[in-house]
Formats: structure tokens, sequence, C-alpha cells
């Protein structure tokens, strides 16, 4: 069994939250279901949202990597479509604050995000 490290936790709850996020079985913007990926609206970086569930949209890897990736304003745009107006500012506001999580929070996710898929 894997030593219980910060490091490790993050690389496990990432893995469930992607696992969730693919899990809504097709791409939101072309509705197709193969190589599905979990794309974050707000960055990795942005720790407060890293895992929450509002800030992942399925994508398939061409609207992924062509689109949201390249054309970010329109996928902005999109996002908001996607969750509504307040639920984007919301998490917006999450986004932008600084989150430092402790080992116990980061277990109690997983131990959620285990639940769920």
């Amino acid at each position: 069994m894997r030593k219980k490290t910060k490091r490790n936790l993050i690389k496990k709850l990432d893995s469930l939250w992607s696992r969730i996020i693919r899990g809504r079985e097709r791409c939101a913007r072309c509705s197709r279901s193969d190589t599905l990926q979990a794309a974050h609206i707000f960055s990795r970086r942005n720790m407060g949202v890293r895992w929450d569930l509002d800030n992942g949209i399925p994508l398939c890897y061409a609207c992924h990597m062509f689109w949201a990736h390249k054309e970010p304003v329109y996928f902005v745009e999109f996002a908001k479509e996607y969750l509504g107006n307040l639920k984007f500012q919301n998490l917006r506001i999450r986004a932008n604050q600084v989150k430092k999580w402790s080992i116990a929070e980061l277990e109690d996710m997983i131990e959620t995000y285990s639940n769920a898929v």
C-alpha cells in the first residue's frame, strides 16, 4: 500500500475526478462517446476548484484539444451556458481563492468520490 502523502492523494483524486466527469458518457459539445476526456473549466492550478465536479466538462479529444484549448473565449462562453451564469460565477469566485488542502480533507474527498464511481 502506498504511503499517504499529499502527492499520492492528489494523484488519486485527479484520477477519481476524471472518471466521474468522463462517466457522463458523451462529449458536452459534439455528443461523441469515444476518446472522452475530463476538461477543467478553471485550470487545475486553481486548487479551490481542482476537484469540484462543476469545474469539469466531458469533452472528446478533438473538442478538448482543438477547440477548448485553441478557442478559450468560446470555451468560456460554452462553460457559462453549460453551467448557467450563476453557477459559473460562483465557481469563478472559488477558483480565485487560495486553498491549501489538508491530508484529512483530501482523504474525505477520496472517500466521497470513491463511492460515486
